[in-house]
């Protein structure tokens, strides 16, 4: 038998993950994401049978489940950000700055805008509140940070979050109040809910939800 090498470094063992790699191809999320969809609707059908549904609930766990969905659906979000694009709309039409209120003095009312600094012929600063938002299945904390940029009241709810700033809430069983937002966000989540009738149940509460078309007017536009 030779003889080990003086001096010589036992050799390092590597340190092995048990978790699976991050995903970082955008095809492989999307593969993911359609193939959640997929077996999530078929498992709403009333006509499959029992060793079908077993079958189709172990391919959902063997692919990830609803863990592997959200890791994919950040990834698409992070490449074509919908937060972004929705705020961006928002600020367009000037509601990110408040919505203006319908009597002067209501409650939560902050002044903003006006203009000329006060002079003969100016304008009178008009009072705002804050503009009350409802993100629906918010997968990251993104739409959270933009909101702390303007006059907004936010609440973020998804059914499994991975940010502090998300409530865990199921929107199907909410409890908001008729009327008491402003604006509702909801990117990818329909596309989740199984049958045709669940997801207009969910548009009809999502409108329910909203202001009246009148205050709605009064809160957008310039000024």
């Amino acid at each position: 038998l030779s003889k080990k090498r003086r001096g010589a470094m036992p050799k390092r063992r590597r340190n092995v993950s048990l978790l699976p790699p991050p995903l970082r191809s955008r095809s492989a999320a999307r593969r993911i994401t359609t193939k959640f969809h997929a077996l999530t609707h078929s498992l709403s059908s009333p006509s499959l049978t029992e060793a079908d549904r077993e079958a189709k609930a172990r391919e959902v766990e063997e692919m990830g489940g609803r863990r592997a969905y959200q890791e994919a659906s950040k990834l698409n979000t992070s490449i074509f950000s919908t937060s972004k694009w929705a705020w961006g709309k928002l600020s367009c039409s000037g509601s990110t700055a408040g919505v203006r209120c319908l009597v002067p003095g209501s409650s939560g009312a902050v002044v903003v805008g006006g203009g000329g600094g006060g002079g003969s012929g100016s304008s009178p600063p008009k009072p705002r509140r804050p503009m009350k938002l409802l993100e629906i299945g918010a997968i990251n904390s993104d739409l959270h940070s933009l909101c702390l940029r303007g006059n907004v009241s936010s609440s973020h709810i998804d059914l499994r979050p991975s940010e502090p700033c998300v409530e865990a809430r199921d929107f199907l069983d909410q409890g908001y109040e008729p009327g008491s937002m402003d604006a509702v966000v909801c990117s990818m989540v329909l596309n989740c809910v199984p049958t045709p009738g669940m997801r207009g149940g969910m548009i009809r509460k999502m409108a329910r939800l909203l202001e009246p078309p009148a205050a709605w007017g009064e809160g957008t536009g310039g000024g």
